[in-house]
């Protein structure tokens, strides 16, 4: 039956600590990828880079030139106008707005799951870039109905899983009460049980800082340097990193916590045992009990006995008197 109840105390006991330690990262996923503004926050300083405004750029700069053919001996500076047109472009506030969509398209995308495909809306600079190569060229250049090439695919199926973990926070933080108290009510040492609670939420939260810390060795190379969608998963391992302390804080404090407890329970133990081995808890014995087994205490100290009773002459009880025959006869003096 012991056997029994340990074996369901550290069976509930990792599963609490798992459930906990789940929470951190689910509860991070939900604040920074599932939830659309603080995707929008992590990725809005891409779009200032000189890479991300190549990536999201030169696909348009390409199908610009699709549209008109172009002569030889103007290419150069058909070129060097349109790299100076995206250059303009990306200083201004059509062009943020041209990320923000583009951004909340992409979220979007990814939580619905499945194929994703990043294609910005570049109308609203086609003037920018298109119009100062007008000038040069012998001919108008075509006006598209639209501008809105692929600059970016990938498989967002793995999008399931951190729905379905950050879904379900609460029921994490349930499982981690519940199974705390399963462990506590069934362990036979339930000191021993804390101080092992907080060793391997020690341990898991070491696991947790060295497996974000090397995020990027982590994730393979395909992925952080693809176009324009590695950079976004290289802003996310540096978020991840940046906000690690906050979650290596968490589990410091529930180690720490978990195992002062348990050396307190395993004290006040130990100081139990020690009082019933010494019999410090026998029952108070009689005040006049003493080495020499007297029953009841003799004068108080400093108070003279009781003077006996002065009996009258011929009483049984005066001092000093004999004993006298009944009827008037004569009485023996006492000795």
């Amino acid at each position: 039956m012991l056997l029994l109840r340990n074996l369901i105390s550290v069976l509930a006991g990792i599963v609490s600590l798992a459930a906990a330690l789940l929470l951190v990262p689910a509860t991070w996923l939900q604040d920074n990828i599932v939830d659309r503004g603080g995707f929008l926050a992590v990725t809005r300083p891409i779009a200032d880079t000189p890479q991300t405004r190549q990536d999201l750029t030169a696909p348009a700069v390409d199908q610009i030139h699709s549209l008109v053919d172009v002569p030889e001996f103007l290419k150069g500076q058909v070129d060097a106008l349109i790299a100076k047109g995206v250059k303009t472009v990306t200083g201004t506030r059509e062009y943020q707005q041209i990320w923000d969509q583009t951004m909340r398209d992409l979220h979007e995308s990814m939580v619905q799951g499945g194929r994703v495909e990043v294609k910005p809306d570049l109308m609203p600079a086609y003037d920018s870039i298109a119009g100062p190569i007008e000038d040069v060229l012998p001919v108008p250049v075509p006006r598209p109905a639209t501008l809105q090439p692929t600059i970016a695919s990938f498989d967002a199926g793995w999008m399931q899983w951190i729905l379905l973990l950050t879904e379900n926070r609460a029921a994490l933080g349930a499982i981690a009460l519940l199974g705390l108290a399963l462990m506590l009510l069934t362990a036979t040492h339930r000191g021993a049980s804390l101080i092992m609670y907080g060793i391997f939420a020690a341990v898991f939260t070491a696991l947790m800082w060295f497996t974000v810390t090397n995020l990027p060795a982590l994730v393979p190379n395909v992925i952080d340097r693809a176009p324009f969608v590695g950079q976004i998963v290289t802003a996310f391992e540096e978020k991840a990193i940046k906000d690690l302390p906050h979650g290596v804080n968490l589990g410091i404090a529930l180690a720490a916590v978990s195992a002062l407890i348990g050396i307190v329970l395993m004290a006040m133990r130990a100081a139990r045992d020690h009082r019933n081995r010494t019999g410090t808890g026998r029952g108070p014995t009689s005040s006049g009990s003493g080495a020499r087994g007297q029953s009841w205490p003799g004068p108080a100290a400093g108070h003279a006995a009781a003077p006996a009773p002065v009996g009258r002459p011929g009483s049984a009880g005066g001092g000093g008197g004999g004993s006298c025959a009944p009827e008037g006869g004569s009485c023996a003096p006492g000795r």
